[in-house]
């Protein structure tokens, strides 16, 4: 049974890998649980609160692009040798988990007297779409400038 030799290098950018992603893990986790206790915490009345009501939907929105975006660059990934279905198959599941964890996360704001609302989910999908959408540009464009780069090299080889 023959064994495998790995380069320095290459065992370096292994373990540099492992552990970005482990680094990304823990960052999506304290994102998460950050989200989480904010929007578990009771309603405090504001005198003149108005403006912190429209504020709302505007933070769902940013929160849930926020935490679309961590599991997009972790889990968002094309191959050389992937298939593009498997990328929307990924992308699918996010959406899910996203908009699962969104009608959870209004659900049980109900246990902390803070109100439960359609519009404030919406948001939460809207900021969840458009991170998509973006990781998915980023992905595809990345994929596409590597394999040029790929072409390019073999050709001057």
């Amino acid at each position: 049974m023959a064994a495998t030799v790995t380069s320095p290098e290459t065992a370096n950018t292994s373990e540099r890998g492992a552990l970005l992603r482990d680094g990304r893990i823990w960052l999506l986790g304290i994102y998460w649980l950050l989200m989480f206790v904010g929007t578990h915490l009771p309603r405090i009345e504001i005198p003149g609160g108005s403006a912190i009501v429209s504020l709302d939907k505007v933070l769902h929105f940013a929160g849930y692009l926020g935490l679309t975006l961590l599991l997009s660059w972790i889990f968002l990934k094309r191959g050389p040798a992937s298939p593009p279905a498997a990328l929307g198959l990924a992308a699918a599941a996010i959406l899910l988990c996203v908009g699962s964890y969104g009608a959870f996360d209004e659900v049980t704001q109900l246990l902390v007297g803070r109100s439960c609302e359609w519009l404030d989910w919406l948001a939460d999908l809207g900021g969840a779409i458009t991170a998509l959408l973006i990781a998915l540009a980023v992905v595809l464009w990345r994929s596409r400038t590597l394999a040029t780069r790929r072409i390019h090299h073999q050709e001057t080889a």
